[in-house]
């Protein structure tokens, strides 16, 4: 189902050539070949039989796209953005693409219409919000005369992710939204899969790459996934600044 690895191998029996055996292959995840959830349990939108034929988004797709309405990228791009990234894994049809049109244009209404501060403070705000997700936050680190702040979100998935790609290999950290725009830019943390295709692992929201900031948050994340496997280690973090020096990990 939608690229699942899960699959039957049939085997003819030598000695009952008219009976055959029957093994089916269960991964518990329901992943297809570049790491996605395609259904099952862990799927909150395969629900119904609308799944069959409604385009398929995770969690990550759905949650780049918010990121960008979020930081008021004008809706072509959102749109272009994420068509694309639908496109990568439903292929290529007008299905999927006035799917994407209507997504985009509902999420947007959603989030303009509601409210996200829960308190007229900022900072209040934050502590509030970090609480409640403490699970999804592997870092922070309120602002002060002396410390800057530091907040740096990662999921549940994108920590398996993060774990499965990122072992041996290279993490890059990308610290282009926002840079001009916003008081505290995002920087998004990327492993490559199989095929070479970026996967966001982590959000950073700070204004600070001082030396001591970035190694804080760096180490903060690999903490985190020694944390679920001891021997995890990676091979190189490319850090879009040429002038940035920071201490290995």
């Amino acid at each position: 189902m939608r690229g699942c690895t899960c699959h039957f191998i049939v085997k003819r029996l030598y000695a009952r050539p008219s009976a055959a055996l029957l093994i089916y292959n269960d991964r518990r995840q329901h992943v297809n070949k570049s790491g996605f959830v395609c259904h099952g349990p862990l799927d909150r939108d395969a629900i119904g039989p609308g799944a069959k034929t409604v385009p398929y988004i995770c969690d990550e797709i759905q949650q780049q796209t918010m990121a960008l309405i979020y930081l008021g990228i004008p809706e072509e791009n959102i749109l272009q953005n994420h068509i694309e990234s639908v496109q990568r894994y439903c292929g290529s049809n007008s299905k999927v693409s006035m799917s994407a049109s209507e997504y985009v244009r509902k999420m947007g209404l959603i989030i303009r219409r509601s409210t996200h501060e829960l308190d007229l403070d900022d900072q209040v705000s934050i502590r509030l919000w970090v609480e409640k997700n403490k699970k999804s936050t592997f870092i922070y680190q309120d602002a002060s005369d002396t410390d800057s702040f530091i907040l740096g979100v990662q999921t549940e998935w994108q920590l398996q992710q993060m774990i499965r790609f990122g072992h041996h290999s290279l993490m890059a950290a990308d610290s282009t939204f926002g840079i001009k725009k916003l008081k505290y830019p995002l920087c998004t943390l990327l492993v490559f899969d199989s095929r070479h295709h970026a996967l966001p692992v982590a959000w950073v929201i700070t204004r600070s790459f001082a030396k001591q900031d970035v190694s804080k948050w760096m180490k903060a994340l690999v903490d985190r996934a020694r944390s679920i496997d001891f021997a995890w280690k990676i091979n190189g973090f490319m850090i879009d600044d040429a002038a940035a020096e920071v201490d290995p990990i």
